[in-house]
């Protein structure tokens, strides 16, 4: 059993993108994880890795560069919505994967796995499999953890029913060790509506798995497919849960997300994190409108007279940069310093690409397929002021501050970092920043 007591308070801020993360009250857990490989991948830093910030060329280091110990993120054949992505993040050279057990840790450059840990209540195994999203890397009591979310199911004993829950495991980064767990009964739809309010497009970045999206000092937030669930990390207790409601970010007090107000209508709305009582809503649209992080505190959504990036603290519209319809739904990414790049990807093709600066929110610059134009790049990642894609030429990387042509590597990568890009196919494949 582990305890922890913390007695400060400190501004609460979290996003899908950074989060700053300090609990308070108790928390316990149990370990019942693998332990490390006997032969621990010391740190970059232990290896005087070279950091290529942003790497624009990669190459196979260590190993032959298949990432079979990644190949479980990948998503099930059943996974079908635009923006899927395999349930991995990458932090330094560790790649956390959420797999159907529970969690488990790769070095990301050696391809050995450094740890396992398993959820409390397993999976219930059949079919392709169960979708998941990318753990979260935060920090959780003033030291690093990683936090995944599992939709679960508990069988009834005696005259008792089998209950749906959702189950949240905090694990270290470095051993694998079970900080923290809950469960909390998953709310469910009645089956005359549930063929009516089932729709991909409440999900942000297509993402219907159950996923901790945030968590500060006091709460734990999670959606599931369309609800939001807020959870007391010291009692382990549901705080709150709302249904139509997918959350994608917690910004000081506020638990913002998109949301279903009737059946084939949309909008972005905010919530008192405390409480669950409404704080606003804003970007009201009438049909499918699918929704995206923009940034930190940025949330991004199609409205009826176009494309708009809204304060996630208040609704209020920061940026316009599409005006009027469009056949596409559109999205964000943010490269985590200075830059928004917007395009309106679907089933592999882009048709617009435009990059907003983060600050100001002005348009840096755009490329729209054209007769004669340049060639629209299919985006794969953006990261520290590179633009990550694919084109019929090829891999390209583009400078997220101008556009211009930048590189063109060996790989098109959806996780990036100063050290190594992943790239999705049948099968991951792992390169090492080379420059």
């Amino acid at each position: 059993m582990v305890i922890f007591a913390a007695r400060y308070r400190q501004r609460r801020w979290a996003s899908a993108v950074a989060l700053v993360v300090t609990l308070a009250g108790p928390l316990s857990g149990c370990s019942g994880s693998t332990p490390p490989s006997a032969d621990g991948v010391p740190s970059a830093a232990d290896r005087q890795l070279q950091a290529f910030d942003p790497p624009t060329s990669f190459d196979f280091g260590d190993g032959d560069g298949t990432g079979d110990a990644l190949d479980e993120g990948g998503q099930p054949s059943t996974a079908s919505p635009e923006r899927q992505r395999p349930a991995i993040s990458l932090k330094d050279t560790t790649a956390f994967v959420t797999t159907e057990d529970g969690m488990k840790a790769v070095d990301a450059v050696t391809r050995k796995t450094l740890w396992s840990a398993a959820s409390t209540i397993p999976a219930s195994k059949g079919g392709f499999g169960s979708e998941r999203a990318a753990p979260l890397p935060a920090r959780f009591h003033g030291a690093d953890a990683v936090l995944a979310a599992f939709s679960r199911s508990v069988p009834g004993t005696g005259t008792g029913r089998d209950r749906n829950v959702i189950e949240v495991l905090a694990a270290d980064p470095t051993t694998g060790k079970t900080l923290w767990s809950a469960q909390v009964d998953r709310v469910e739809t009645p089956l005359n509506k549930e063929a009516l309010s089932l729709d991909d497009s409440l999900l942000a970045d297509g993402i219907r798995a159950a996923q901790v999206v945030a968590v500060d000092d006091q709460n734990v937030v999670v959606s599931n497919a369309e609800t939001t669930y807020v959870i007391d990390p010291g009692s382990g207790k549901l705080r709150w849960a709302k249904a139509d409601f997918h959350a994608m970010q917690l910004v000081d007090d506020t638990v913002a997300g998109v949301e279903a107000p009737t059946y084939g209508e949309r909008q972005l709305a905010g919530y008192g994190v405390s409480d669950g009582s409404p704080r606003w809503s804003a970007v009201h649209s009438g049909g499918r409108a699918f929704a995206s992080s923009a940034g930190p505190g940025l949330l991004a959504m199609s409205a009826s007279d176009g494309f708009v990036i809204v304060d996630a603290r208040t609704g209020a519209v920061r940026a316009h940069p599409v005006p009027g319809a469009d056949v596409h739904p559109w999205h964000c990414d943010f490269d985590g310093t200075s830059v928004i790049l917007c395009n309106d990807q679907l089933f592999g093709q882009t048709h617009a690409i435009a990059a907003l600066d983060a600050t100001s929110m002005k348009e840096l610059w755009s490329i729209k397929e054209t007769s004669g134009g340049r060639l629209v790049p299919v985006v794969t990642a953006v990261w520290h002021g590179a633009v990550y894609g694919r084109t019929p030429n090829g891999n390209v990387i583009l400078d997220a501050h101008t556009g211009a042509d930048r590189a063109t590597p060996k790989l098109a990568p959806f996780l990036v970092n100063a050290y190594v890009g992943i790239e999705r196919g049948h099968n991951m494949t792992l390169m090492r920043a080379t420059g």
